[in-house]
């Protein structure tokens, strides 16, 4: 079993730091299709052996070419559920909280709820 709480606060966080492409480009302002999605839908299984809890606190969060802020709120991982908690953010000209949970104890039938505001 991994149990764990982790608190995380910082200033900025670029996630495109994180993301890659599969092939570099020589140009960087050449403009390319995108791809074609031809993975078929699956589900995303929640380990059963993971009882954590994520904390966080973003000032400036970035993502693709989307600059959001005041991100806070919790996600715990635990009994094969993913639960958000209190998620709120500001992006594109407003604001967005959510909560909401979900669920993979039974893989043949996944459950999802959640509350967009």
């Amino acid at each position: 079993m991994v149990k764990g709480t982790f608190s995380m606060r910082s200033g900025l966080l670029d996630l495109n730091e994180f993301m890659t492409s599969s092939e570099p480009s020589a140009d960087p302002n050449a403009k390319t299709p995108a791809p074609t999605d031809t993975a078929a839908m699956a589900v995303i299984a929640v380990p059963g052996n993971i009882d954590f809890l994520l904390n966080s606190s973003i000032k400036k969060l970035i993502y693709d070419k989307i600059d959001i802020t005041d991100v806070s709120g919790g996600i715990g991982i635990k009994d094969r559920k993913v639960n958000l908690s209190d998620l709120k953010m500001k992006l594109l000209g407003g604001s967005m909280s959510m909560s909401g949970m979900y669920e993979t104890a039974d893989l043949s039938k996944p459950s999802a709820d959640m509350h967009l505001n």
